[in-house]
């Protein structure tokens, strides 16, 4: 034939003999939770990119940011498209920006796949944490004694990763929070607490502690680090309390049930709670010191007081005033004494009788054998059952 035959046939299929391309691609932090410009757990970020020729019924092969599958629907058309890509709790962190790998594998609507994935780090993409917090032990400063009202105690812990920016969303140490505040970095910890009064009394080693972090992403702790730490001081948040008391005596030189000088009255009393190393640090027992050993544990005490000469008289029962002011073993001691006048204690004679005067009658003249001569004399005190010794 000199003329080739030429011609369109009617119902030929159309041709794409070319694969598609990616020219390039940006990535962009969609929701940002505390707009920190970091992208948290649950944070969205937009993968966005160019194709070489404007294409129609694309299909994304395989797109990965992260080294994680964007798992969003193919958005876009023409040249431009996007897929959204959410980040997880345990994908990779990038600690700093223009870090993020992507790839992107796209197939035309012809069935063309490209060969190569189109790789790369788009500029201006977001550092990731991808991780929460972690806390790892902890422990307490001191570790041994007692902690008293008003006393500090010190809450140490390290987290599972180094931390910039953290935040400590909730601190509690003996079911309390721990108001100091958070110091460290890198790992380790510190968070103060101080016992107040009406706080829970503790053992040694049986301090509860809860902790809740906020990274400077946002990611907050799911689930808080409960311990108690063996290594923990013992409590005491409460003053100790005198709840009664009674006076008796207990030596009586003369059996007459009222104390003379050198007579021994025991004051005992109960407290609130049971008390071990518990300190009297002031009693009283007829506004003088009661220097006895104090004895008794648990809630029952004693302590003994001596009556000497020129303390006060009492000359009623049920009217000798005492006084309690008590210091615990971890030196909480009472801010009130606790007073009172015991019933039934007895009265109290602590002076010797004296002679102020003396004369006769009469007071002149002669007296002879058999004669009787009177003689007066007057006494320092009023007194009822003077015996004449």
């Amino acid at each position: 034939m000199l003329t080739p035959y030429t011609t369109m046939p009617a119902s030929s299929p159309a041709i794409d003999a070319n694969r598609p391309t990616v020219t390039g691609a940006t990535l962009s932090l969609t929701t940002d939770g505390n707009s920190d410009g970091i992208a948290a757990i649950s944070d969205v970020l937009t993968l966005g990119f160019t194709t070489g020729a404007s294409e129609t019924g694309l299909v994304a092969t395989t797109v990965q940011v992260n080294v994680q599958d964007a798992l969003g629907a193919l958005g876009g058309s023409g040249t431009s498209y996007t897929k959204a890509y959410t980040v997880l709790s345990g994908h990779a962190d990038r600690t700093s920006v223009n870090a993020v790998p992507i790839s992107i594998t796209l197939t035309d609507a012809a069935g063309n796949t490209m060969l190569t994935p189109y790789t790369t780090m788009p500029a201006s993409s977001p550092a990731i944490d991808a991780n929460y917090p972690t806390v790892t032990g902890s422990g307490f400063s001191p570790a041994s004694g007692w902690r008293k009202i008003s006393d500090v105690l010190t809450l140490n812990f390290t987290t599972g990763a180094s931390e910039t920016g953290l935040v400590a969303t909730t601190v509690t140490v003996n079911e309390r929070p721990a108001l100091g505040d958070l110091t460290g970095s890198g790992t380790s910890y510190s968070k103060t607490y101080t016992v107040v009064e009406g706080h829970p009394d503790r053992n040694a080693g049986a301090i509860p502690v809860e902790i809740t972090l906020t990274d400077a992403a946002g990611n907050t702790m799911p689930t808080p680090y409960s311990a108690t730490p063996a290594s923990s001081p013992a409590i005491d948040a409460h003053r100790p309390t005198v709840t009664g008391a009674t006076l008796s005596l207990t030596t009586d030189g003369n059996s007459d049930g009222i104390a003379a000088i050198s007579d021994v009255l025991t004051l005992g009393f109960t407290t609130g709670a049971s008390e071990t190393g518990l300190v009297a640090t002031t009693v009283q027992v007829n506004v003088q010191d009661a220097l006895g050993a104090l004895g008794g544990s648990g809630t029952s005490y004693t302590k003994a007081y001596t009556v000497l000469s020129g303390h006060a008289d009492r000359t009623s029962v049920n009217a000798v005033p005492i006084s309690i002011t008590l210091t615990d073993a971890a030196g909480n001691t009472m801010l009130t004494p606790y007073t009172t006048m015991p019933a039934s204690s007895p009265a109290i004679d602590a002076n010797y009788p004296t002679v102020t005067g003396s004369g006769f009658s009469p007071a002149s003249g002669w007296r002879k054998i058999s004669d009787v001569l009177t003689l007066n004399f007057t006494t320092g005190a009023s007194e009822t059952g003077l015996v004449a010794t």
